[in-house]
């Protein structure tokens, strides 16, 4: 969770667990309704530092013997965070614990002196990241034109916590990416009328993503002020981040791109499928032309849609991320000035899409740590920037009223 964040991307907020936001009861409900073991954790009073590892020992023994590792849910690991910090006393000694976090990154990952706190809870490695903090839309406009951000080839993220990582939807759960293929073909069979008129298998992937299906596709806006409505929109009580990206005209693909058309037919394939194109795509003994005769199948489908289409793939393409500038399909893509950014078969895409973050001069990463959300949503609200408008589907927009009055 912020460790795997701080490690990918830089930076992390640990303010819930600094500030013990989280309750037991509610955190131990969540838990059982998942029908997580860790409800386990909070079924007991929580422990003093003197037993936290000795009980923490005896938890993985016993509760977690025969659980996979990579299978850790984003709220068990917000659970035993949480846990571990309720073992401090006093906020001295959950700095305590900060202390020891950023001296075993740096004895592991690097120097413990590039590591920072700021505003209380925000880690972050000086040598990879700059942050800006902004608590306003005039905050945010100054950090822009000091950083020199400008319009051409700049797009925007906002995530409403810091700790979000950039992961399209379909790989935030084994099990999705698992089974993307059964996914995508159930929608299809159960819902046939929503997909006769669409041609194309990113705009199949579109469509799905419009409607909550978990897709290998990433929203991002042209629209900095969207994005910044997108930090602010949810979790009042804490940081919120904007992520810009920089991308060259040459490096920005169109629906009609054949790479794009090339990872959008990737869903069609199962996980076993999808592992072997990767397996052979990373294989340097592969020249050229033995890779696209391995992933023969994949090239029929494309040809499916696209008869022209020729048999000359790179092989780090299908393991890329790219800008792609989807049709404006709908409303909600016209509304946000939508682009997406469609990934590969990486077994780790946060790699290739942090080379798509926006550097500064010190080839650091640039972001923007948000905070004063309430007042954020008003300033935006002057500019018509709000759910109603940026969701004009009708459930949305009565939503929105609703909330008004």
């Amino acid at each position: 969770m912020f460790a795997d964040k701080l490690l990918k991307d830089g930076y992390c907020d640990i303010g819930q667990f600094l500030r013990l936001q989280f309750k037991k009861e509610e955190m131990y409900a969540r838990l059982k309704e998942a029908g997580s073991p860790f409800a386990e954790l909070y079924g007991k009073s929580y422990p003093k530092q003197a037993t936290l590892a000795a009980e923490l020992s005896d938890f993985i023994d016993n509760s977690l013997k025969y659980r996979d590792p990579d299978s850790l849910s984003y709220l068990e690991a917000q659970a035993l965070l949480n846990w571990i910090f309720r073992s401090a006393s006093n906020s001295g000694d959950r700095e305590g614990i900060v202390k020891d976090l950023i001296q075993g990154l740096g004895a592991e990952y690097g120097s413990k002196d590039d590591y920072l706190v700021s505003q209380g809870s925000i880690i972050f490695n000086q040598s990879r990241v700059e942050i800006h903090f902004v608590r306003s839309i005039e905050d945010f406009n100054q950090s822009i034109k000091k950083t020199g951000i400008h319009n051409d080839g700049f797009y925007y993220r906002g995530h409403s916590q810091v700790n979000f990582t950039l992961t399209p939807s379909v790989m935030r759960r084994k099990s999705w990416r698992e089974h993307e293929c059964d996914m995508y073909n159930e929608l299809k069979i159960q819902c046939p009328q929503d997909f006769e008129k669409i041609k194309t298998h990113l705009d199949v992937l579109v469509h799905m993503q419009h409607y909550g299906l978990p897709t290998r596709l990433l929203d991002i806006t042209r629209n900095p002020l969207v994005a910044m409505y997108f930090a602010c929109e949810q979790d009042s009580g804490t940081f919120g981040e904007i992520i810009a990206f920089k991308v060259d005209r040459k490096n920005i693909k169109y629906p009609n791109s054949d790479t794009i058309s090339l990872l959008a037919s990737l869903p069609l394939f199962s996980s076993e499928d999808q592992a072997s194109f990767s397996k052979y795509a990373a294989d340097p003994e592969i020249d050229k032309r033995e890779f696209n005769y391995k992933i023969d199948r994949l090239l029929h489908e494309v040809k499916s849609e696209k008869p022209a289409f020729r048999d000359e793939v790179n092989k780090e393409d299908l393991l890329n991320c790219f800008v792609v500038l989807s049709p404006k399909a709908n409303n909600r893509i016209i509304k946000q000035d939508g682009a997406f950014i469609i990934c590969g078969l990486a077994e780790d895409n946060s790699l290739a899409l942090n080379t798509l973050r926006y550097k500064d001069s010190a080839s650091k990463s640039v972001v923007y740590i948000v905070d004063n959300k309430a007042e954020i949503l008003e300033q935006l609200q002057r500019f018509s920037i709000n759910k109603a408008n940026l969701f004009p589907e009708i459930d949305d927009v009565a939503d929105f009223i609703k909330n008004k009055f």
